[in-house]
């Protein structure tokens, strides 16, 4: 499947021994045409937006072939079934415009009657000929067409308006408990912070916001489908210079191979071993505390890549030969 999820291109396959999901480092940009180029071969996949850098996966396990027995669809999948909404990513159509779809050599012509690849159209129309063409809708909503000059907007959750263009502050409703204030989030939803020289009792969130105090910690499975590639983007607000911040190691006794996110004196590191040498990826940029960041680390076989909010790219690779991290 290709899909926009969250803003970010998605380009996912299962061969049998689990899905691959490779997506774009950048957002793409509303009411702007983009160039998509996604490709498989056997285990692995690449996919690139535009010029940026291309982003690479691989299939876990032995199968390389792709066995499909069902027709595919362009826009949307016609099915209430949930599974093909959690391998596509998203259970919404695509709203917007297709200039060009090539796949392999050949060039698709979108419209019903002059390509035999295409058996079946459904409610398409001509780009620019629906008022939903010139996707007026913000903030990632949805336009539904009523009419030839009329639409609606399908607002996400924390917007509203006519063209969801109003961010609904969540803490008009004070949802916080007394001795704490509510501060919004820039993601959605809200966070409550304990004023000084209260004692305050636990909070209710929209959504768990996860607190650390330096020893503790959250234990989660081990990563998969990242031996050859991987992508990650953690937002967080530090309140010390140094910390862990993500950490998976080959060995509990800290040999072999691991990959680890760190804040070194207000610096994010990104560092990982694949067994001949470690990488140690700095940013130039320092964070600042009490401040939400988002880093965006990945890894294609010896070669890293870290960015700290819209700040420097730094790349940097581990020594050879080995390029495999397990």
């Amino acid at each position: 499947s290709l899909a926009v999820v969250n803003g970010f291109v998605e380009f996912r396959y299962n061969l049998g021994s689990g899905p691959v999901v490779l997506t774009s480092l950048e957002r793409v940009q509303l009411h702007k045409f983009h160039r998509v180029i996604a490709k498989r071969y056997q285990r692995d996949g690449i996919l690139q937006v535009d010029n940026s850098e291309a982003v690479a996966g691989q299939s876990q396990g032995t199968l390389r072939a792709l066995d499909l027995l069902e027709d595919a669809f362009v826009g949307y999948v016609p099915t209430s079934i949930k599974k093909v909404a959690e391998n596509i990513g998203t259970n919404m159509g695509f709203s917007g415009c297709i200039r060009r779809l090539k796949i392999g050599r050949k060039v698709v012509e979108l419209e019903e009657g002059r390509d035999w690849m295409v058996e079946a159209v459904h409610d398409v129309r001509e780009c620019g000929s629906n008022p939903c063409a010139s996707l007026p809708c913000l903030n990632t909503a949805t336009c539904l067409f009523t009419s030839e000059t009329n639409f609606t907007c399908v607002c996400s959750p924390h917007y509203t308006g006519s063209l969801c263009e109003v961010r609904i502050d969540p803490c008009v409703v004070n949802p916080c408990v007394l001795g704490t204030t509510c501060e919004p989030l820039q993601q959605g939803g809200f966070t409550c912070t304990c004023l000084p020289g209260h004692d305050c009792p636990l909070t209710q969130h929209e959504f768990a916001i996860p607190e650390f105090s330096g020893d503790s910690y959250l234990e989660a499975r081990k990563l998969e489908n990242v031996g050859r590639a991987f992508a990650l983007e953690i937002w967080f607000m530090s309140k010390a210079e140094n910390g862990l911040l993500l950490y998976n190691g080959q060995l509990t006794t800290g040999r072999g191979d691991f990959i680890a996110v760190n804040i070194v004196n207000r610096h994010v590191q990104f560092r990982f071993n694949l067994g001949s040498g470690i990488a140690n990826l700095t940013t130039p940029e320092r964070i600042q505390l009490g401040v939400w960041h988002m880093v965006r680390a990945s890894r294609l076989d010896k070669d890293g890549v870290l960015q700290l909010n819209n700040g420097s790219v730094v790349r940097g690779m581990s020594g050879p030969p080995l390029n495999e991290l397990n």
